[in-house]
């Protein structure tokens, strides 16, 4: 794994200190920064993108999660890879933000080693935007207008 900037989105501030200590000392994993909100997150990506996001949820109403799907969809158009963190399983919510974008749905109680696992394994799911083609590109000529 490439060096990787990650960014930890979690309200909880302990959660969010566990997860910052767990990862820090990761191989492949440069810097870890922490928000407490997808606010402050925004803010924050203004200034530096981060390969991964980690969101973590405190498990909204339904009409919440109308909301949480729109930053999720915010925060893949970042060009981030985001893996959404909750506290327990629910499985509409898991369909609804996976199809916003986010690459994986995991639960808070996971093992650092397979949350390292899982960051490793979606940001090689993510498709590069500047990949060069894989065959060059070719000169197309175009007809020219008749003179006569």
């Amino acid at each position: 794994m490439n060096s990787l900037n990650l960014l930890i989105i979690e309200s909880h501030t302990a959660v969010r200190r566990a997860l910052a200590t767990r990862l820090q000392s990761a191989k492949g994993i440069e810097q870890v920064d922490t928000v407490a909100t997808i606010a402050e997150a925004l803010s924050y990506m203004k200034l530096r993108k981060p390969d991964v996001v980690l969101l973590g949820l405190r498990h909204p109403l339904n009409e919440e999660l109308k909301f949480v799907i729109m930053q999720v969809r915010q925060l893949v158009n970042t060009g981030s890879c985001v893996l959404v963190l909750a506290s327990y399983a629910d499985e509409l919510e898991r369909e609804a933000l996976l199809q916003a974008g986010a690459q994986q749905y995991l639960l808070k109680t996971i093992d650092t080693p397979h949350l390292i696992q899982s960051i490793e394994k979606a940001v090689g799911a993510v498709p590069k935007t500047a990949v060069s083609p894989p065959f060059p590109p070719m000169n197309i000529l175009l007809p020219q207008p008749s003179l006569f």
